[in-house]
């Protein structure tokens, strides 16, 4: 027999053999631990939603806080301005 043939029967029933060690109990075993990763995961994409809700909610109340001192800041200097301009209208 060629070398060949030979290596090709040896692939072929070593094929066969891994085929055969797939029973229901294996396949059971595998899917079961798959949907067990996939329950972490699920449970791990909630726990970062949930941290990510609530860090966009403190950024928000940041952002409001932000807006509102600017807002300070900018009536202020219109206050400043205007006070200004009344100083130089009753010099001019």
């Amino acid at each position: 027999m060629p070398l060949g043939v030979s290596s090709c029967l040896a692939k072929t029933s070593r094929s066969r053999m891994e085929r055969g060690r797939w029973t229901d109990e294996v396949l059971d075993e595998r899917m079961r631990a798959i949907d067990d990763k996939f329950e972490r995961l699920f449970g791990e994409l909630q726990t970062l939603r949930v941290e990510m809700r609530e860090g966009f909610a403190e950024l928000r109340a940041e952002m409001v806080a932000f807006h509102r001192h600017v807002t300070r800041i900018v009536a202020g200097q219109v206050v400043a301005l205007i006070g200004l301009l009344g100083v130089f209208v009753t010099r001019g």
